[in-house]
């Protein structure tokens, strides 16, 4: 084949993208290259089960098990509320 190389694959705030993700990860390490995920601790299950390799980051702001409280506190806002939220967390 061509040239193997090292992709390094990130996933932020969506434990559902990381299924896709995962899927074209495969593809590229069954074809000798190395992959690594680099996402949020929640997100690690999804990864580990792929058998991918997985490193997380933002452990401090987003520790295991606080994803999900953060995407539903971001569900609830609407209108300047939601503005204003937003820059405050960002």
């Amino acid at each position: 084949m061509g040239k193997e190389g090292e992709l390094l694959f990130s996933v932020c705030l969506c434990q559902a993208m990381s299924i896709p993700m995962t899927a074209l990860a495969r593809k590229y390490q069954a074809r000798g290259h190395k992959v690594v995920f680099l996402s949020l601790p929640d997100v690690a299950p999804f990864v580990q089960a792929a058998q991918l390799p997985f490193v997380p980051c933002s452990e401090d702001a987003y520790p295991q098990g606080s994803l999900g409280k953060y995407v539903q506190r971001l569900s609830r806002p609407s209108g300047t509320e939601a503005l204003s939220y937003r820059r405050r967390r960002w």
